[in-house]
């Protein structure tokens, strides 16, 4: 018989179902879309008793489907509906039901009052937004990348989940990686407006996500590497790491670029010289062979008006200009593009993102939600230190010591790129970093 409990479950499943035939007999859904929609919805009772499979799930899938999950499934009046929309609605639905049901293990979770307010002030903010639509869209968004953090957190807790989360992770990077490689070798990647070379994008929506992609996919191979005892499995991975710094190089991201130097670096450095001495050869001889990356790492500190670092001052100065007429309660979450191309007086062409996370969020949400925000992400990163350096379990240990270098990675790599706006690459590195300190909570509350 079907509990109390689940009988809303089976109602909302049954509705769905029906609007989904109703809308493909009406010709307004195609035949994929009504498959896709029906999957998902089958999702919805299946989400309670095997909470950690969907999780894993959603986060194996997210990043093969980052690009052709921007197509429509429909469009209501002001709001269109894309098949990464509804695996964001999944990751939020399945967050809710695991909070509803363990509120008490959700108290111990680390940063829950910043990123509460943050939440919540970013829902707030819909209502003086200059873009209702972009702002639903982008709260949808982010709250599905913080539903990760939520549901990691009260999922993992003991090492066999956090070792499937990590192997889970790695196992999405296996349809981008091949996707972007045969890119590679084919020449068919994708050529930015106003850059006459071509860089891989796999199957994400643009060539910056791949590379933040790799560079988190790298830290989880370092776990496997730092975990494995055997020479022939030390080997193996040390081989992938390879391989993603090469398709790493083809995304002609310098922001990752650095970002991979810092994780390789500091992991290096501290844990195994082989590592680093690898990695800084590959990166090397790449830099001495190949004239593009040259070029795109000259670009840097060339001080003309078009070169990246002026354009991006110059950008930030204009914006800055903005945030002081609103600098409380900023101009709406997921209005920066609408704000910068009025700044800008860009009429047809796409308006340019702010190419820094932490500006994007003082502009849209004001200092409220930049300091809710900072204080949600330092107190995680401060708890994982804690944790790398307390910790007496050597498993626990490890995963912390390369959950703190990729997360303080990412952080700096947020300073000049749009880190943030890399939904799949948002998704495991808040569902990596809920597992690890979820497992953490679990350990200290044992002793």
């Amino acid at each position: 018989m079907v509990g109390r409990k689940n009988i809303y479950i089976y109602l909302a499943l049954a509705a769905g179902m029906g609007l989904v035939f109703i809308a493909a007999i009406l010709g307004e859904l195609s035949l994929f879309a009504s498959l896709f929609l029906l999957i998902c919805l089958v999702c919805l009772p299946l989400s309670k008793k095997y909470s950690f499979e969907l999780f894993l799930l959603l986060l194996l899938i997210r990043p093969a489907i980052d690009s052709v999950g921007t197509r429509l499934i429909f469009e209501t009046i002001n709001f269109p509906i894309n098949y990464n929309g509804v695996v964001a609605f999944l990751m939020i639905f399945l967050a809710g039901l695991l909070v509803v049901k363990d509120k008490a293990r959700l108290k111990r979770m680390p940063g829950l009052r910043p990123v509460t307010v943050f939440l919540a002030f970013s829902a707030l903010s819909i209502f003086w937004s200059l873009s209702f639509s972009s702002s639903i869209s982008e709260l949808i968004r982010i709250l599905s990348i913080f539903s990760a953090y939520f549901a990691a957190f009260l999922l993992v807790k003991d090492k066999k989940k956090l070792k499937k989360l990590n192997l889970a992770i790695i196992a999405s990077a296996i349809v981008p990686m091949s996707v972007a490689l045969y890119q590679y070798v084919s020449g068919t990647g994708e050529t930015i407006f106003g850059e006459f070379f071509i860089r891989t994008k796999g199957t994400f929506f643009y060539p910056n996500n791949l590379a933040f992609f790799l560079v988190f996919i790298v830290g989880m191979l370092l776990v496997r590497f730092s975990l494995s005892k055997e020479k022939i499995s030390r080997g193996i991975y040390g081989l992938l790491i390879g391989l993603c710094l090469i398709v790493l190089l083809s995304t002609y991201t310098r922001g990752a670029w650095f970002g991979v130097m810092i994780v390789l670096g500091v992991y290096g450095l501290i844990k195994h010289r082989k590592i680093l001495l690898v990695g800084i050869l590959i990166l090397l001889v790449a830099y001495l062979l190949v004239p593009t990356i040259q070029e795109r790492m000259s670009d840097i500190i060339r001080l003309e008006p078009f070169s990246s670092i002026v354009w991006r001052f110059r950008l930030w100065g204009n914006m800055l200009g903005d945030f002081i007429k609103r600098p409380i309660h900023g101009y709406g979450i997921g209005a920066f593009q609408v704000l910068s191309g009025r700044s800008q007086g860009l009429n047809m062409l796409p308006a340019p993102e702010a190419h820094n996370d932490y500006l994007r969020i003082m502009i849209e949400i004001g200092i409220v939600g930049l300091i809710s925000y900072l204080a949600f992400i330092f107190r995680v990163l401060i708890f994982q230190l804690k944790t790398f350096l307390k910790a007496k379990d050597k498993f626990l240990k490890n995963v912390s010591f390369v959950s703190v270098i990729i997360f303080g990675t990412f952080i700096l790599m947020a300073f000049g790129d749009n880190v943030l706006r890399g939904t799949a690459v948002q998704w495991i590195l808040f569902g990596y970093l809920g597992g690890v300190v979820g497992l953490a909570r679990t350990q200290a509350k044992e002793k």
